[in-house]
């Protein structure tokens, strides 16, 4: 019996660092999914082609598809795969004298075409209050962003994210400035981090459409890893033509470079992202 034990313990010893390092490529590739289909917040208004007087309520569908140089799970390196990522969600904004409340509701299910295995989903929502008027200077803000991943299609329960956002933001024209300080406490400890970043974009008019030039560039640490404590520079630079289809449906197409720099051996890795997305929106 105690040798069954002892043999026992330590499978269990030499399986664990295993099965941590697999699970951290789950929370990578959710991660990845929920940066790369995950909303924007207010800022998507600033790259909705709708002018005028908005209504209140919003109503989104959204159907993306990309090709990608860089998947997760790639047992032997980098590998491409194709990804769908299908999403519904629901807006509401109020304005409460000089405060501004944004809510948002939704799901979302990016499905990869080349391994099942990467397949996710998430219930997610957002909730932010803006003191000021955009175009006016600098807005403060705080957000809230739950968001709940799930193995497959919505089937076993992965992690809960709580992201906590505070920054100010900047809109002149067709140009938008967000600076910011976040912290993503999880129900894994490996997804929980501190970083603070910036992002910036500018649209140029592209006939009736527009021409979407955004750079991002966020600097995080890790509180725990399997290998370690990690620390991660991650900068984007994506370009995203905004086509008109109809009054309510544009079309979208991305190329979107992404770069990871980690303080570990072998997290750092590039991606390019690219692929069309046809985006429904409804106001009442």
């Amino acid at each position: 019996m105690l040798v069954r034990l002892s043999i026992a313990f330590l499978a269990c010893c030499l399986a664990a660092p295993v099965m941590a390092q697999n699970l951290d490529d789950d929370v990578d590739q959710v991660e990845e999914y929920r940066e790369d289909y995950g909303q924007d917040g207010p800022e998507t208004e600033d790259e909705d082609l709708r002018t005028g007087p908005r209504p209140p309520w919003t109503f989104q569908l959204r159907f993306a598809g990309d090709w990608r140089t860089n998947r997760y799970l790639a047992e032997s390196g980098a590998q491409p795969s194709v990804t769908i990522a299908p999403d519904i969600s629901l807006w509401r904004s109020w304005r409460l004298g000089g405060l501004r409340l944004f809510t948002e509701f939704g799901a979302i299910a990016p499905t990869s075409l080349t391994d099942a295995r990467l397949d996710s989903s998430a219930l997610f929502g957002t909730f932010e209050l803006e003191a000021g008027t955009p175009g006016e200077g600098l807005v403060p803000y705080v957000a809230w962003e739950p968001w709940r991943a799930y193995e497959g299609t919505f089937q076993s329960h992965l992690l809960t994210l709580h992201t906590f956002s505070a920054g100010v933001r900047r809109t002149s024209g067709p140009t938008f400035l967000d600076v910011y300080a976040r912290r993503q406490e999880a129900s894994i400890d490996i997804a929980e981090r501190t970083s603070i970043g910036a992002t910036a974009f500018h649209n140029i008019p592209l006939g009736r459409g527009v021409l979407n030039l955004r750079t991002e560039v966020e600097g995080r640490r890790f509180d725990w890893r399997p290998t370690g404590r990690e620390r991660q520079l991650r900068t984007r630079l994506r370009v995203r033509a905004i086509l008109p289809l109809s009054h309510a449906v544009d079309m979208q197409l991305t190329a979107d470079l992404h770069r990871t720099d980690s303080n570990l051996p072998g997290q750092s890795f590039t991606n390019l992202i690219i692929g069309p997305t046809i985006l429904a929106r409804l106001g009442f």
